[in-house]
């Protein structure tokens, strides 16, 4: 197991299903999710034939409580400080995700106050 490759697939799923939650998947939503990929190979996280499977998840369906049971397992795998900086990371994606098309959709608030809920009310 990668924990990498698998880090980097569960956040493009992510991104899908906020980038979708509103009916309208803007091209912008878009590059940012293929811009986060871009940068994966830039900084050789992951590799080419990687980012074709991304390309696939990119465009397959995806569930809210699909990718928080991802998010679930994947966590599990990691001790209290780690999980912490990694909720937070993924916090900080959909935070800049939502915010590329300017638009502030009442389904993509609900969404976040949602995923805020379910991963962010103990570090409060």
């Amino acid at each position: 197991m990668n924990t990498l490759l698998d880090f980097s697939e569960l956040i493009v799923k992510i991104g899908v299903v906020f980038a979708n939650c509103d009916g309208s998947y803007d091209s912008r939503e878009d590059e940012f999710i293929k811009s986060f990929s871009q940068k994966l190979i830039e900084n050789q996280i992951i590799n080419n034939d990687f980012e074709k499977r991304l390309e696939e998840v990119s465009h397959e369906e995806h569930g809210f409580d699909e990718i928080v049971c991802s998010t679930k397992t994947f966590l599990s795998q990691f001790n209290e400080v780690e999980v912490i900086r990694i909720k937070n990371t993924i916090k900080e994606f959909i935070e800049k995700l939502i915010t590329a098309d300017s638009v502030y959709a009442p389904e993509e608030i609900d969404l976040y106050n949602r995923w805020v809920k379910e991963f962010h009310t103990e570090d409060k």
